[in-house]
């Protein structure tokens, strides 16, 4: 039977899905949506998926229109309770009740003769009866006890009524009118009642509207979970226009979505889960792992990069738990893996739900998948109605957070002379004092130039363009969500007029996205999903980040970036770039504007999901769920450029005084691009997933809940180039089976045990599977009776445990680790056969072993615990939740301390690694409708994660000190600093220090810490806090007023060090590249104005000074890692303002707009911090593209 007011409700409202009440006692077990049985046979071909999808899709849409609510419902009771009678509805339409068992038991038994009714209108009998209302969540109906709302001033009010026939009402007046959200959509279900008249009420249908006749004098009552309750004074009208707004007081955080898509209520919760409303992710930025930090209890945040398209957040659920080489955790969205790169770029506009596990038995289901964590991501979905346009732009100005800032080249040559003969006092000044006082002059910018590299480089804002447009609805058959998204992102490079191409960074992606559910039979749902993400990348040869690498390291005297030709030389259609002598000398400019690369990302995904309820045919409360998902993923990378030519100016034209340049390098430069292949990949995942659930609730008292889980996951790379092996051909596998188990007593307490039984290539036949248990417990303290007489106080309290192991198969990148890898053709370790100059003299290749058969390497283990507390205050205006847990790692692979000289040819790896770790992450929400207009909403986070090595394997050092064992995986080892010498006599006078360079006065002086006389090894010690934060914290308020709206929101990071790079070399990993003065002659490295600042010399003996003394190449005693360097990395940043206006309804539909809202944003905008040379989120990596202030002005509009 159908029902006759929505039927498939699928309601993706961000903040009142499922609001189901912290206390509400399931009558029976949560069906998910009716589902078909999907019998095992051969993979259909392609074609024929193809085939099936496209019939899918068009029976939904034909039928999405199709409002034809038949379900009829026949009932006859005589004084009976409550309960029973919902049981019979239950039986006849298939829909589940929730409600508070001790409001439903002391109800009065009822009496009901009804006959071939609507289904609507007989839940509206009995529950306005007994002055209930209602709210559907998917198919089930959460009932509660109507409360006392705000009152509200009238505008305008459909549905059939129900009235209680006994009631004697005169004076009636007929009423109708629609009640619709803030943004303008119908809602269906909301429950319209006379108050004081309980036997005298409505529900708005389909289209959100109601017809009712009421007493003249009448106040009207609309209420929805998840609502703010409205009163409205009829005084005579008969058509009213109800906007319903969503409830400060209610969390969405009651209902969650958990493991493997299941959702749950809060209350109902063991292990640790947070969820985060999709609107709390929104920020200016077109990376949405840049929107977590601080924003999410438990999860360590934090981005090193702005560059588009390389602005990947490092973000870790509870902190760094290992030092193996998995550590990050698993991400699914719509429960298929993704990576990170792939969570990056879904927009928020797409997200329903948002969802972290963080202990063992939130995520323990997913086995060895889920050893470090689990992100949950849930896209929107279709629901009941008529079709709803939403569309946003934004348009963005971006600026970097910090620029870098270097001596003026003056300085520079002055500094350069001053570190030649500091050194050596017969050295030779490069600049001599006429060049730097003509240079100083700068009346002359040819022959005695001055450049500023970065200036020339990089522009100071940017611009990023962001689109999305979405069209939701459905029927009875199908409901259908689909939307598309564009991000055009440019980047801060300038470009050269004489280039017929954009060099410049430009990062555009779009997104392609359709959801579309088929209700295939009573009991048989089926959702088909499409996803399309395409990914282009342009800019310079190599990449952004370089072209700030590339600004520091160049000569800022010898020549300009680029010249201009004069009329003698105007045949000359390339760019003249500067250089000097034979063109070695480095020029940025040129290695930046000499061509483009790009790079392209397409991932296509078709998921089918069945879901069957087989209540009806072999058990009430067993349901099934089948997931199908097959992905393709390709990428490649390439570039175009030219070999630039060089000039230098050799003087001027005689016949028009124009100047002359001479070219350097005719013979290598080129006027053509040439192709230059880059890296290219291709894969294939098949993933299927089966599920079989059973809920039900038996003597209203116990809750029993099972899920049985089978998941198969195929993975087939394409190597390319050098990768080529019949190893690399092969699929990678991964093969689970996983259960959870539940069961819940009077809605007080509650007990779990799940499991995980994983299989994995990595290990041979005796560790192949692993089998990782867990279990859990929780007391629900506020649910029991000696708790009534505070509740209106503390509405909630809950302590939650949970223990168990999880397993981790990612023990280093490589296949089949247990077996050997022999290369039987190796010219490193061949042999020639023959004397030199023999004529038969042979060479043959010879065999190396690259790694050791180990059949006893096994899985990495995780023992895990965590105890909770759920608390609430003031009928849930204050919620705070908070969780302790501890870790311990075992078996982590590691390579064994041996011996060099045992003729050993690989690394010999084993499992004797461990690693500990704990700590607290909580979060507290504020919420306070102060009246109909004027709302508050604060939020705050902290996480503090921090580990430690239980054991490594390492030598026996004589000093403990110098071991890893108590020290985090990300600590760093050096020497401690004590300060400069202040002349060559207190280095005479000290300990040695023997790093490989002559030590003189305004050298670092390190402190002895064995006191032996010598600076080395020894000596060396742990130093500062880990790199890696070990606290996150944030906290924010959003605040609006009629149809005002604006928000802040703080984070911060605290106890992590960063160190400063010391040296001047230049390699391809940004954590590598040194910012010391000077350097490489033809390449030297910039003086940041902070050392030409305060840096150690014969006239400044400083002995603190920022700087020590001076040298064309860094010395070896000042380059090695200690506290000097070393600095505080932790900050506050306001990382979000937005302050917003939603314009007056009778204003908008005027256009035909339900919703329009413009607001303004930005992000970045201020930073507090010790640290003061970089932006000091990104580490030590000065080099690398900064992080970016956005500004941003955005439309959001629903037709």
């Amino acid at each position: 039977m159908k029902f006759s007011t929505t039927p498939f409700m699928r309601k993706e409202r961000d903040f009142h899905e499922g609001l189901l009440g912290v206390k509400m006692t399931p009558n029976k077990s949560l069906k998910s949506e009716k589902q078909k049985p999907f019998f095992a046979r051969p993979l259909p071909r392609s074609l024929m998926r193809v085939n099936l999808i496209t019939l899918l899709i068009g029976l939904g849409l034909s039928q999405v229109d199709a409002h034809t609510y038949a379900q009829q419902i026949t009932l006859k009771k005589h004084n009976t309770s409550l309960q029973v009678i919902l049981k019979d509805l239950e039986k006849q339409s298939g829909y589940t009740f929730f409600y508070k068992k001790n409001e439903i038991s002391a109800n009065k038994d009822i009496s009901l003769d009804v006959k071939n009714q609507p289904f609507s209108q007989v839940l509206n009998m009995i529950l306005g009866n007994a002055d209930f209302t209602y709210d559907f969540f998917d198919k089930t109906i959460v009932i509660k006890k109507k409360i006392e709302p705000h009152r509200e001033e009238p505008s305008r009010i459909i549905s059939k009524p129900i009235i209680n026939k006994s009631l004697d009402i005169q004076q009636e007046t007929q009423v109708t009118g629609s009640v619709s959200d803030t943004l303008g959509r119908k809602l269906t279900g909301v429950s319209v009642s006379v108050k004081g008249k309980s036997g005298l009420g409505t529900a708005t249908d389909i289209n959100g509207a109601f017809v009712l006749k009421v007493p003249a004098n009448a106040t009207m009552v609309f209420t929805m979970v998840g609502y703010d309750p409205q009163e409205v004074a009829v005084n005579g009208k008969s058509k009213f226009d109800i906007i319903l707004k969503e409830s400060a007081s209610s969390s969405i955080d009651e209902v969650v979505v958990t493991a493997f898509g299941q959702r749950s209520r809060k209350s109902d919760l063991i292990g640790s889960v947070s969820s985060l409303s999709p609107k709390e992710l929104r920020a200016p930025v077109s990376n949405l792992t840049a929107a977590l930090q601080g924003k999410v209890a438990g999860v360590v945040s934090f981005q090193r990069s702005g560059e588009p398209g390389g602005d990947n957040a490092d973000f870790f659920i509870r902190g760094v738990g290992t030092f193996g080489t998995n550590n990050k955790p698993l991400i699914l969205v719509d429960n298929m893996e993704v990576t990170a790169d792939d969570l990056a770029r879904i927009p928020v506009d797409d997200i329903e739900n948002f969802s972290i596990l963080r202990d063992a038995t939130a995520s323990a289901v997913y086995g060895s998948r889920g050893a470090n964590g689990v992100v949950l991501v849930t896209t929107k979905i279709g629901r009941d109605g008529p079709a709803t346009i939403s569309f946003r732009a934004e348009q963005r100005i971006s600026t970097p957070t910090q620029t870098l800032k270097f001596a003026d080249p003056v300085t520079w040559m002055k500094m350069y002379n001053e570190a030649v003969t500091t050194r050596d006092p017969l050295g030779v000044e490069p600049y001599g004092q006429y060049k730097i006082e003509r240079t100083a002059a700068g009346d002359d910018p040819i022959t005695y130039p001055a450049v500023d590299w970065l200036n020339a480089l990089t522009k100071k804002t940017t611009t990023t363009q962001n689109y999305n447009l979405s069209v939701s609805g459905g029927g009875q058959i199908a409901t259908y969500n689909v939307s598309g998204n564009f991000t055009n992102d440019n980047g801060l490079l300038k470009m050269d007029a004489l280039n017929n191409f954009n060099n410049n960074v430009n990062f555009k992606v779009m997104n392609l996205r359709s959801n579309i559910g088929i209700n295939l039979t009573k009991s048989t749902f089926a959702m088909v999903r499409t996803v399309a993400n395409l990914q282009n990348y342009s800019g310079p040869p190599t990449n952004g980040a370089e072209a700030y690498n590339l600004a520091l390291r160049a000569n800022p005297v010898l020549f300009l970036p680029v010249y201009q030709a004069g009329p003698s030389q105007s045949y000359i259609q390339h760019p003249l770039f500067g250089n000097a002598d034979k063109g070695q000398y480095a020029n940025p400019y040129a290695q930046i504007m000499r061509g483009y690369s790009e790079r392209k990302r397409s991932d296509i995904q078709v998921q089918l999901e069945l879901k069957q309820d087989f209540s009806t045919i072999l058990l009430e409360g067993l349901n099934y769920r089948g997931l199908f998902n097959l992905s393709r993923n390709s990428y490649f990378a390439q570039s175009r450029q030219y070999n630039p030519f060089y000039y230098e100016p050799i003087g001027t034209d005689p016949k028009n005084n124009s100047l002359l340049f001479r070219e350097i390098n005719p013979e290598t430069g080129t006027e053509y691009l040439d192709f230059v292949p880059g890296e290219r990949t291709q894969s294939a995942v098949f993933y299927m997933e089966n599920q079989l659930s059973y809920q039900r609730t038996f003597n209203e008292k116990h809750n029993v809940f099972g899920m049985l889980i089978n998941t198969i996951r195929d993975n087939v790379k394409t190597p390319v180039d050098n990768n080529i092996s019949l190893i690399n051909t092969l699929p990678n596998r991964n093969v689970s089976l996983s259960g959870s188990f539940t069961y819940g007593y009077d809605n007080r307490y509650h007990a779990q045990f799940a499991f995980g039984y994983n299989g994995s290539e990595k290990f041979s036949d005796k560790f192949r599977w692993g089998f990782f248990p867990s279990f859990g417990l929780a007391w629900n303290v506020s649910n029991e009776q000696f708790f009534e007489p505070i509740k209106d106080v503390v509405s909630n309290l809950k302590f939650r445990f949970t223990r168990g192991v999880l397993g981790n198969d990612q023990i280093l990148d490589t296949r089949f680790f247990y077996l050997s890898d022999v290369n039987l053709n190796s010219a490193d370790y061949g042999y020639s056969f023959g004397l030199p100059a023999e004529s038969g003299r042979r060479t043959v290749n010879g065999i190396v072993v690259n790694r050791y058969a180990n059949p006893d390497i096994r899985w990495e283990i995780s023992k895990q615990t965590n105890l909770g507390i759920d608390l609430s205050l003031f009928k849930g205006a204050l919620t705070f939740t908070g969780d302790f847990y501890q870790q311990q790692r075992d078996n982590i692979v590691q390579a064994r301390s041996l011996s060099s000289i045992n003729g050993l040819t690989a690394s010999v790896f084993a499992n004797v690694g461990k690693y500990k770790s704990k700590g607290f992450d909580g979060e507290l929400v504020y919420n306070k409708s102060v009246n109909s207009d004027l709302w508050f909403q604060g939020r705050g986070t902290f996480t503090f994660a921090t580990g430690e090595y239980a054991f490594f394997e390492e030598p026996a050092y004589k000093n403990a000190y110098r071991q890893r064992q108590g020290t985090s995986v990300s600590n760093q080892f050096g020497y401690i600093a004590e300060r400069l010498f202040i002349d060559d006599n207190e280095v005479y006078n000290s300990p040695a220090q023997e790093f490989g360079s002559t030590v003189r006065g305004g050298d670092i002086k390190y402190l002895d810490v064995n006191r032996d006389g010598l600076i080395n090894d020894d000596d060396r010690m742990p130093i500062g806090y880990p790199t890696t934060p070990e606290i996150n914290y944030g906290f924010g308020l959003s605040t609006g007023y009629k149809g005002f709206d604006c928000s802040f929101f703080f984070s911060g990071v605290g106890r992590t060090s960063l160190f400063i790079n010391p040296t001047t070399n230049n390699t391809s990993s940004p954590l590598s590249r040194g910012i010391a003065p000077f350097g490489i002659e033809t390449s030297p490295n910039a003086v940041f104005q902070e050392w030409a600042n305060n840096y150690w010399s014969e006239d400044n003996k400083n002995i603190y000074a920022a700087w020590p003394r001076l040298s064309v190449m860094p010395m070896a005693n000042n380059t090695v890692q200690s506290t000097f360097w070393m600095r505080n990395g932790s900050l506050l940043r306001l990382k979000q303002v937005e302050l917003g206006y939603t314009f007056n309804k009778k204003l908008t539909q005027r256009y035909k707009f339900k919703n329009l809202r413009i607001y303004a944003s930005a992000t970045n905008l201020l930073r507090f911090s010790s640290f003061k040379l970089w932006d000091p989120e990104m580490g030590g990596n000065a080099l690398n593209y900064p992080l970016q202030r956005v500004f941003n002005i955005g439309i959001n509009a629903n037709l």
